[in-house]
């Protein structure tokens, strides 16, 4: 086991096999290639969020989320350069998640869905791609239902 001193989460242990690996990094933390995710409740797993933390900066996590929980329509492709990259052969092999961008008022929360993190969750390789052929925004309301009722 190894072991990372994080600003979130204190001392964490994590072994080699859970180590998600970022080729490239993430845009805007192109140093930073490896992340493990950590579950924000391990009792549930059905729980939509989590963090992507660095196993080089204890300082570094990004709060993620499973989109398909807030938007059920949520659908794009991935071409197949990405495919390749990730080794990706079967689409069970996928988990997709977004970037959220959390305010003081947790309700404002808002998910980039414009450029999600894909994850082959088998060959523990990830990638933040860019959609480009897209509606989808990278500041979505996480609770588009609060939105249209005017916050409260």
């Amino acid at each position: 086991m190894k072991t990372i001193e994080t600003t979130r989460f204190g001392q964490l242990e994590y072994s080699e096999e859970e180590v998600i690996v970022f080729e490239k990094g993430i845009p805007g933390f192109e140093q930073e290639k490896k992340f493990i995710l950590v579950k924000m409740d391990n009792e549930d797993q059905l729980n939509p969020l989590a963090f992507l933390q660095s196993t080089n900066s204890g300082e570094l996590s990004f709060i993620i989320a499973n989109p398909f929980s807030f938007y059920a329509d949520y659908e794009f492709n991935l071409d197949e350069a990405t495919k390749e990259e990730l080794e990706i052969k079967e689409t069970e092999d996928v988990a997709v998640w977004g970037v959220l961008s959390v305010p003081e008022e947790f309700e404002k929360t808002t998910i980039n869905l414009q450029a999600p993190v894909i994850i082959n969750v088998k060959k523990k390789v990830g990638k933040q791609i860019i959609l480009h052929e897209n509606n989808f925004a990278t500041k979505t309301p996480l609770f588009p239902q609060k939105i249209t009722q005017g916050g409260k």
